[in-house]
């Protein structure tokens, strides 16, 4: 399981939820020289190197194949009565998700020279697509849902592909389940989280899959506050006395398979059997390292798998099939 490559007859799918409410404002780092990167310029970045990675990742000499179906959400509502979510790209409206990543080719807002050298920061990504807001409330549950929306719809013609992959990157509680906002006002969240519509939702999706392996869900908390970080964790006791939060989003998370795991190591991750694919209080380096690991895990080209095809026979054979 988790085994299938990656080619242009058999694409995988990944889903980018991006946290966009207004707490996403909040100083996450200054550089040397005094410059303030918000938490939402940082997930801004990060998601645009990671589009970056995967668009390298399926140019196959003159040709950029379709291995990868896209979709980037944005999450974050301004008013009562406005969206809940949206594209969080520019160019590329929700209706149009999922899509090809090769439509990455032509709808990207701006090209930059990397000129960074501040290990502090993420460097401007080459190409940027995805837009940095900070406003409204955290509507984590209808991301998920939308997410579920897609999945479902997207499966039906990829039932032998590497599964999907869901990655949402948050810096606090979803506002739109009621009951475990409850919980966390109260300060306890139930060992039994699974009748909360925001966990149900998750573990519906994580039922979802391919002959090749049910979905991931893959959770990265980021904070400006100064709390304890845990990554990628293997027991909920290991995060019991940390954040009421983190219980909820280790419940949320997908436990990594071993295929992966053995990526993840290779990547110098501190991976053990049973651990999760969740990252609590992240700060740059770890945040980095998260995205990488996913880019690695969903179109890695080395001869590990899951991989993209990289076999002249075979790109021969997608482009007369395409044609």
């Amino acid at each position: 399981m988790y085994d299938r490559k990656i080619t242009s007859n058999e694409p995988g799918l990944i889903i980018l939820l991006i946290d966009q409410s207004s707490s996403m404002s909040e100083t996450l780092v200054k550089t040397a020289d005094g410059e303030a990167f918000s938490i939402a310029k940082m997930a801004k970045y990060v998601c645009d190197h990671f589009l970056n990675e995967i668009f390298q990742k399926c140019v196959r000499g003159n040709e950029f194949k379709p291995y990868l179906d896209l979709a980037v959400i944005g999450y974050g509502r301004e008013t009562e009565r406005g969206a809940k979510i949206r594209s969080a790209l520019t160019k590329i409206t929700l209706e149009q998700f999922p899509f090809s990543v090769t439509k990455l080719a032509d709808c990207y807002t701006k090209k930059n020279q990397n000129t960074s050298d501040d290990a502090s920061v993420v460097p401007k990504p080459r190409l940027e697509w995805t837009e940095e807001r900070s406003s409204g409330d955290t509507p984590m549950l209808e991301a998920f849902k939308k997410s579920r929306e897609i999945i479902e719809n997207w499966l039906p013609n990829h039932k032998t592909s590497f599964p999907p992959f869901v990655i949402n990157m948050s810096d606090g509680a979803p506002t739109d389940d009621v009951e475990i906002l409850e919980m966390l006002r109260n300060g306890s969240v139930d060992d039994d989280l699974s009748q909360t519509q925001l966990i149900s939702e998750t573990n519906v999706i994580q039922k979802l899959g391919t002959d090749n392996g049910t979905c991931l869900i893959c959770n990265c908390h980021i904070s400006s506050m100064m709390m304890t970080q845990v990554l990628y964790p293997t027991d909920i006791t290991e995060i019991n006395n940390i954040d009421e939060l983190a219980k909820i989003m280790f419940k949320m998370s997908s436990v990594i398979p071993d295929t992966l795991r053995k990526l993840g190591a290779g990547l110098g991750l501190p991976l053990e059997y049973n651990s999760k694919f969740f990252v609590f209080n992240a700060d740059v380096g770890s945040l980095k390292s998260f995205m990488k690991f996913g880019t690695t895990a969903t179109s890695s080209l080395s001869s590990e798998t899951p991989e993209l095809e990289d076999n002249n026979d075979k790109d021969s054979e997608d482009t007369n099939n395409e044609s």
